[in-house]
């Protein structure tokens, strides 16, 4: 085992996998499972052409000692204003709370939003209701992580006969839903039945795409969809946003996400 080493490329062969690492130093493996996050290099290899993709907004995020407010633990909120901003918290226990903050940007690692501060935030949305104001008040400029959205156009393939990608690395997905380590969760539970179900780590890996690509690309084209409609930015898309949001019954917005909840 070499930890700390970047990986560089792979050679693949009827029998097995060598990695070749950054030091000059290489390993050679029954298989290869590129868990290397949105910017892999197994799937750089793999395919080429599949590159992160920006979603339009950025994003500010931060955890912050809100005691002093008592939002109910597990109530959780997230806020569609005008103009392309949203705002969202979550009570994560002991007093604490994350929020997230976007406002919708036309170009990656823009210079004008990298300079904005907690002024800038608390200005932009000033005219939000509470607690997202005191949410702003209470965090300091150094607990702030500003960060453009990103996702991955959903793959076709997953296994490589004795590769196979997992995690953002084959299915990356904007955070809308809060689903992409939830999604990574479920891949190493599932690759564990179908390395145990089958005789071959191709077959196994096979098995794998089967199962998991139609729910992985399903999440992340939902939560592209949801981001979307969240950044909405014309006051008559947003009039019929609401009105549309209003007139559907919360039962029937629960059963169309229950899905979400069934067996991976």
């Amino acid at each position: 085992m070499q930890l700390g080493i970047p990986f560089e490329r792979f050679e693949q062969t009827a029998t097995g996998v060598r990695a070749h690492l950054a030091n000059g130093t290489s390993l050679t493996a029954d298989a290869l499972i590129g868990a290397d996050g949105l910017r892999s290099r197994v799937r750089r290899q793999l395919v080429p052409p599949a590159k992160p993709r920006y979603a339009g907004y950025t994003c500010w995020r931060a955890v912050v000692d809100a005691a002093q407010l008592k939002l109910p633990i597990g109530e959780s909120s997230e806020v569609w204003g005008t103009g392309g901003r949203r705002f969202g918290y979550v009570p994560v226990g002991e007093g604490r709370v994350y929020w997230f903050a976007c406002l919708n940007c036309g170009q990656v690692n823009s210079p004008h939003f990298s300079r904005y501060q907690l002024a800038d935030l608390r200005r932009e949305f000033a005219g939000f209701a509470a607690p997202v104001p005191e949410l702003l008040a209470l965090t300091s400029d150094e607990s702030v992580l500003w960060n453009d959205i990103l996702d991955l156009k959903p793959l076709t393939q997953l296994a490589f006969e004795r590769v196979l990608l997992l995690g953002d690395a084959g299915h990356a997905t904007t955070p809308n839903m809060g689903q992409g380590a939830g999604m990574a969760i479920e891949d190493a539970l599932v690759l564990t039945e179908c390395v145990a179900a089958e005789t071959t780590i191709p077959a196994a890996f096979q098995r794998f795409e089967q199962r998991r690509l139609p729910r992985t690309t399903r999440i992340v084209n939902t939560s592209w969809q949801l981001g979307r409609l969240a950044q909405l930015e014309k006051p008559w898309q947003i009039k019929l946003r609401n009105m549309g949001m209003r007139l559907v019954p919360d039962a029937i917005s629960m059963k169309q996400m229950a899905w979400l909840y069934e067996p991976a």
